[in-house]
């Protein structure tokens, strides 16, 4: 995986990056999911705070990663990726610490806006780093890819089901503990030694950028990308704080403990970590597109069955078991999208060899993007009709998305079906 000169004792920068990834992502998820229960908690016993507001976190968020991955992107491509991925730890590790000592609604959003900047810092460069050591071999970038979203996902779930419980036994005294897993991952992003990179003295102007944004293969695809990252950011923004209310007896989905929260995305975590893998091990054997829209079906069952639960489970119905299986099944599916969404950047960057860092950071505008408009959106939705109000947005964003991969897939510059590439001598099979 690159020669001697790139590797941090035996191990490749791919792993290294894998794994510092999988533990900052773990650490960033423990703290989005303790905030939202932070955030129920003062509406509880200090003053309220509505759905809406909640939002505002998200778009903060959201809002940092979107504007700065670019640049981060852009300066990584010139700096080194390294610093960029110890500067994504340092901002979480602050943001984590400040969280844990204020319950003022303005310094919290403060922490939000830091938590987006570790982001949008750490994972251009990382996933720039996955883009320059698998220019050699697609079999090995779609593997790679997937070894990326499988770490991601872990993190989420680990992080989920970790901040629930921190929550449970510390209350806001777990996010010091958090802050000690952060530095893990600052300590990991060290030992990175990239390959000498002759991009060092590369550089964007604003209208490069905008060049490369406005790609058609880069415009044709970005609806259907921001459509599905606004899903995730409907239930990551608004979805902690929606099952931990006052039980609301027509909506199943309330009134829920915090390790109950984080099991539930936990859960879901693992499950699309195993939809992750399996679908890294196809990646090879589809056009994009088509991927794309195998992966949004999952999306319409698990609207339904969300619905369904949310109306019927507190009844006791003998079929909730089954809605719970059909809903896990479908996040098996639509697990494929992301990791046909990164190998389309990945395939957009190859055209663009000196701009990798910025087209890579392309994949947190969108997710940023979306993510955003989620939050933003949800807050509304949620105030109108709890967790049935989301579920209804999701439902509505679903199908922009489904409308969007159509039009891809019957583009004539969509993308044929990816050719299988034999693995270069002297590589290994994981990264």
């Amino acid at each position: 995986m690159g020669s001697s000169s790139g590797r941090a004792g035996s191990l490749s920068p791919l792993t290294v990056g894998i794994v510092g990834n999988l533990v900052l992502r773990v650490a960033s998820n423990a703290t989005g999911l303790m905030l939202g229960l932070y955030l129920q908690h003062i509406n509880r016993t200090l003053y309220p705070i509505s759905a809406t507001e909640v939002g505002l976190f998200a778009v903060t968020f959201y809002l940092a990663e979107l504007t700065l991955a670019p640049v981060f992107g852009s300066l990584s491509d010139r700096w080194g990726r390294r610093l960029f991925m110890m500067l994504g730890s340092l901002f979480g590790l602050v943001a984590v610490v400040m969280t844990g000592l204020t319950t003022v609604l303005l310094i919290l959003l403060i922490t939000r806006l830091l938590e987006g900047l570790s982001t949008a810092s750490s994972a251009p460069a990382i996933l720039g780093l996955l883009s320059s050591e698998t220019d050699e071999s697609e079999v090995k970038r779609g593997r790679s890819m997937a070894f990326f979203e499988v770490a991601t996902i872990i993190g989420i779930a680990g992080g989920a089901a970790a901040g629930g419980y921190l929550w449970a036994w510390l209350g806001a005294a777990g996010f010091f503990l958090v802050a000690a897993i952060y530095a893990t991952s600052l300590t990991i992003f060290w030992f990175i030694r990239e390959r000498s990179l002759t991009l060092r003295h590369s550089h964007i102007s604003g209208r490069r950028f905008v060049q490369l944004i406005t790609t058609p293969r880069v415009l044709r695809f970005a609806p259907a990308w921001l459509a599905v990252n606004a899903i995730v950011g409907i239930w990551f923004s608004h979805g902690v704080f929606q099952f931990s209310k006052h039980p609301d007896p027509a909506q199943f989905l309330s009134g829920l403990s915090g390790p109950v929260v984080g099991n539930f995305f936990g859960l879901f975590g693992l499950f699309f970590l195993v939809g992750c893998v399996l679908w890294g091990f196809l990646y090879h054997r589809f056009a994009r597109p088509t991927l794309m829209l195998l992966s949004l079906s999952g999306i319409f069952v698990d609207v339904a069955a969300l619905y369904l639960i949310n109306q019927y489970g507190q009844h006791g119905a003998p079929l909730l078991p089954a809605l719970v299986v059909v809903l896990l099944g479908a996040v098996l599916v639509w697990s494929g999208f992301t990791p046909a969404a990164l190998g389309y950047l990945a395939e957009i960057a190859e055209s663009f060899p000196e701009d990798r860092g910025t087209i890579m950071g392309f994949y947190s505008i969108f997710l940023g993007g979306g993510q955003l408009l989620g939050g933003l959106l949800g807050g509304p939705f949620a105030d109108w009709r709890g967790v049935d109000g989301l579920i209804l947005l999701t439902f509505l964003v679903a199908l922009v998305a489904l409308v969007t991969v159509l039009l891809l897939r019957i583009s004539p510059a969509a993308g044929s079906r990816a050719r299988p590439a034999a693995e270069p001598r002297g590589i290994a099979r994981l990264p």
